[in-house]
């Protein structure tokens, strides 16, 4: 009896320290408050810097989850096949970018909750003859894979569903893989988007799928602290995983370039130049400058902007203020109208085909100031002849509103100024211009639950589908930072300049009163030089009274002087007078002389 107490107690401190050894590294790393993360090179993800120090997305979100944990990191650099060794032997705690797939599910153990999401890309060299979902053209390609990377089944999925056949070609490391392409040994190399590559063309991209930490089976308790911290940053913060992927991602090469199909490409070659309509009347959404004789604004330097990514060439040109752009465009006076107001009627129109968003601003109310708008209210609305979308919008919305057409922007504005019209709905920027100038000051904006003005690109639906969608992937690429850029840059960098009407309208009363004191000085001085000069005069006469009867004895000048003193105290068409060579005449009402 004995010896089996014996025999039982030795095999449980057998037990004991088999169970010991088993979960050494992980009440190591605890007690260490040490996690070692394994990573490989997904460059944007975590990388090592000059002086040892690491950075990306997954950097920053580990350095979220320790602020609840109190973990320190290691980071241990391998490949990926090496790395899910080293996870399953217990060498590493973590890997933090790792997709869920049945066979990882057997031997490893994934977070609760996913911390981001990636597409798998597809790469070529940029002399390549491939594009954007070219599948014909896919097939009996060289592809490379990372080895141990769930991307390979998934592309295997991908090339079944387009009907394309490929050969795969396996990689260790992110850098063999493009080695490979540059060296022209592949045509192309599939890797998630989490890796931020550069100088190289996307054709095509597959898979949109969360990532989450993995972990070994024998980490159970560290997973359920890593739990506990993801779902706090998630309910503290649950735009944070958005701004970490804006962050590192957003200016990627992956978001950056827009994705064009061979039949895409070949269309920007070959169509030529694009005309362009523009009301040249909205600063600072578009305006004709006459020194430069174009068109300038918001409006041309995002489309520009479109150009310069896409390769389209655009000719830009004016609208008649008269004419509305719509009409113009069936009359096929250009390809396509730009700054066109995105509206449901418009949307559903058969006649045209509107692109995406170009930029989004507000609609506001214009009117005298104290005078709030009532919609049940019968009012007289301003609005311009072009604005079509606007007067829709009144018709459909208001009916009950009388609206009263202008040319112009400022010709609408002077109608409220002179009691012609109510209220005025124009865009934000146009009208914050415009109530600069001095002749507006009692006019005020009213923001209002209107509809946000989402400018757009229309174009006919008859032509070519394929330039439409150009435009509408070269929008897609460009961020909001940029079309901030660009509309500060026609507004607060560029300040309405004062024109001499504006200041002599501000200033009219001082101008006035200023005008009438000089006229009442200038006629004061008038009299009083009047005044004086009678008394020189007379004082001449007084003790010179052989002036008027003897031979002029003064020159000519000092005799042109005296007539002129007389001449202007007698007073102005009583006098007539002749310049002999010897002798002047006076002839007066009065008196002759100089005889």
């Amino acid at each position: 009896m004995n010896n089996l107490k014996i025999f039982l107690s030795f095999c449980w401190i057998i037990i004991y320290f088999s169970f010991s050894i088993i979960t050494f590294p992980t009440i190591t790393a605890a007690e260490n408050n040490t996690i070692k993360i394994g990573y490989i090179d997904y460059t944007g993800f975590i990388d090592k810097k000059p002086d040892g120090s690491y950075s990306g997305y997954g950097v920053d979100y580990l350095t979220q989850i320790s602020r609840s944990t109190g973990w320190k990191y290691e980071f241990i650099y391998d490949s990926w096949d090496t790395q899910l060794k080293n996870l399953k032997e217990g060498s590493i705690d973590f890997l933090c970018h790792a997709q869920i797939t049945p066979e990882r599910q057997k031997n490893y153990l994934f977070s609760k909750n996913s911390i981001g999401y990636e597409h798998n890309i597809v790469y070529a060299a940029l002399n390549s003859n491939y594009y954007y979902n070219d599948y014909q053209m896919f097939n009996g390609m060289n592809i490379a894979f990372l080895a141990g990377s769930s991307q390979n089944d998934q592309f295997l999925e991908w090339s079944k569903m387009h009907n394309f056949f490929y050969t795969s070609n396996l990689y260790p490391t992110e850098e063999a893989a493009f080695d490979a392409l540059n060296n022209n040994y592949v045509d192309a190399v599939v890797m998630g988007s989490l890796s931020n590559q550069k100088g190289y063309k996307i054709i095509g991209k597959f898979d949109y799928e969360p990532f989450y930490f993995m972990t070994s089976k024998q980490n159970k308790e560290l997973l359920i602290a890593l739990d506990n911290a993801i779902t706090n940053i998630k309910v503290s913060n649950p735009s944070f995983e958005f701004l970490l992927h804006k962050k590192y991602y957003e200016n990627s090469h992956i978001n950056k370039d827009p994705l064009f199909t061979r039949q895409e490409a070949e269309y920007i070659k070959t169509c030529g130049t694009i005309t362009i309509g523009q009301l040249p009347n909205r600063y600072p959404l578009s305006h004709y400058d006459y020194e430069s004789n174009k068109l300038e604004g918001i409006n041309e330097d995002l489309l520009s902007l479109i150009a310069e990514i896409s390769g389209l060439k655009f000719e830009y040109k004016p609208i008649a203020l008269t004419e509305k752009p719509l009409s113009a465009l069936k009359d096929n006076k250009f390809d396509m109208v730009a700054g066109i107001l995105k509206t449901e009627e418009l949307q559903k129109d058969p006649v045209f085909s509107i692109s995406d968003t170009l930029f989004k601003s507000n609609i506001v109310l214009v009117t005298t100031n104290g005078n709030h708008f009532n919609p049940y209210k019968h009012y007289k609305i301003a609005v311009k002849t072009s604005f079509e979308a606007m007067q829709n919008y009144i018709n459909s919305n208001y009916p009950n509103f009388d609206i009263i057409y202008y040319t112009t922007d400022e010709e609408c504005l002077d109608a409220i100024v002179n009691g012609n019209a109510d209220i005025m709905l124009q865009n934000v920027y146009v009208v914050n211009y415009l109530l600069q100038k001095p002749k507006y000051e009692s006019l005020n904006i009213f923001p209002q639950n209107f509809i946000d003005e989402n400018s757009c690109i229309a174009t006919l639906s008859k032509n070519n589908p394929l330039l439409l969608s150009i435009i509408n992937k070269t929008l897609a690429v460009i961020d909001d930072q940029q079309r901030r850029t660009i509309v500060l840059d026609n507004t607060i960098a560029k300040p309405y300049q004062f024109t001499l009407s504006d200041i002599l309208y501000k200033y009219k009363a001082v101008l006035i009163v200023g005008i009438l004191s000089l006229l009442i000085l200038c006629l004061m001085f008038l009299v009083i030089f009047k005044m004086k000069i009678k008394n020189i005069i007379s004082n001449y006469t007084i003790f010179h009274p052989q002036l008027f009867h003897l031979p002029l004895r003064l020159n000519e000048a000092s005799c042109r002087f005296l007539y002129a003193l007389w001449f202007s105290v007698e007073g102005f068409g009583t006098n007539t007078y002749d310049f002999h060579p010897k002798h002047v005449h006076v002839f007066s009402k009065s008196r002759t002389c100089f005889g």
